[in-house]
């Protein structure tokens, strides 16, 4: 079932309704506007089918209105999943694979390797859960630096840290030029990210408490885990007992 109206003023593309309109019921004028129902034809993927733009705007529902020749009937919205569903789904995955398991495995890796045997594992692994498929579209920005992040960022990475791995020299006295090229892309693409779930959130249309919600995240994970816990706690202060404790063994 579909309810529509024309609007002169809106143009509707044709990825939305064919030309042909089979009107199913008597049309009801509701002030300017004409209230009508009717069919759509699917096509084999079971989408509607399209062919060419028209000025119509419509809902769809699983039922009639209760009403139909009432254009103040109520009309239920379809219980079928929609794009807004599906971009929310997107954003919340999303956030969990790149705003949550990669600072955990960075962490790890750059506070753990002394205390944690099994460290390169929980980074390589918990690296591979979080990756996931890339945006297949490139007509906006946060589809651009997607497909880039996830397409050769990522790859890239990933290459650089089995690299690193496999050629670690205990008895080394400099960071090897892989290293660091592995250290300075594993920043990028974080800065990357960042901006990607800002431009995401963009997208969506997310309110003003969320945006700053997801920025409060962000400057927790910067300050309490890696600044107070990575860096205080796990780097100076530990290494401040390591080094009392030798001291006291001499």
């Amino acid at each position: 079932m579909a309810v529509g109206w024309i609007d002169p003023l809106f143009v509707v593309s044709e990825t939305h309704l064919p030309l042909s309109l089979v009107v199913m019921t008597n049309q009801v004028l509701s002030q300017p506007n004409i209230v009508f129902s009717f069919t759509v034809p699917l096509s084999d993927t079971r989408f509607i089918s399209t062919k060419a733009s028209s000025q119509f705007i419509y809902a769809l529902s699983d039922t009639p209105p209760t009403t139909p020749e009432d254009p103040a009937s109520s009309f239920s919205k379809h219980s079928l999943m929609i794009r807004v569903d599906l971009v929310f789904l997107h954003g919340i995955l999303m956030f969990f694979a790149w705003g949550v398991i990669p600072p955990g495995a960075i962490f790890m890796a750059r506070y753990l390797k002394e205390s944690m045997n099994y460290w390169y594992h929980w980074h390589k692994y918990l690296f591979l859960f979080g990756s996931e498929g890339a945006s297949r579209f490139f007509t906006s920005n946060h589809g651009i630096i997607g497909t880039v992040v996830v397409f050769i960022g990522y790859p890239l990475q990933m290459l650089l840290g089995f690299i690193s791995n496999a050629l670690y020299d205990e008895k080394r006295k400099s960071v090897p030029w892989y290293d660091q090229l592995h250290h300075w892309t594993g920043r990028i693409i974080m800065v990357l990210v960042l901006v990607q779930m800002q431009l995401g959130l963009d997208l969506y249309g997310a309110s003003t408490g969320v945006i700053a919600a997801f920025w409060c995240w962000v400057v927790l994970i910067l300050c309490c885990v890696f600044g107070f816990i990575g860096e205080y706690w796990l780097r100076v202060r530990l290494f401040s007992q390591n080094q009392a404790i030798e001291l006291e063994e001499r």
